[in-house]
């Protein structure tokens, strides 16, 4: 079973730099120690290149830009059934997965 965290942004800018931080230092850490994996897509409109470099942890996918929700869904199709999934925004941050 894993965490399925799913970032939808129409940009590549520093909002959702702020969220990839937050889920490659936080959740990335506290799933090891509970032997949780984690998986992290990122739904974006624009090409990611310059991010696929810098967080190559996180599976990125374009999106024609049909609206927020169908990028969710695109995201949500990646998922395994039995996987927990989670929507963060860009430019939210989570400290710990005890918030939740």
């Amino acid at each position: 079973m894993n965490l399925s965290i799913i970032t939808v942004s129409r940009y590549c800018d520093e909002e959702l730099c702020k969220t990839l931080d937050t889920i490659s230092n936080t959740f990335q850490k506290e799933c090891r120690l509970s032997f949780l994996g984690v998986r992290s897509i990122v739904v974006v409109s624009e090409d990611p290149i310059s991010l696929q470099k810098k967080y190559p942890n996180s599976e990125f996918i374009s999106d024609n830009g049909a609206g927020i929700f169908n990028a969710m869904d695109c995201g949500a199709q990646l998922v395994d059934d039995n996987d927990y999934i989670i929507f963060i925004n860009a430019g939210d941050k989570v400290v710990s997965l005890s918030e939740l």
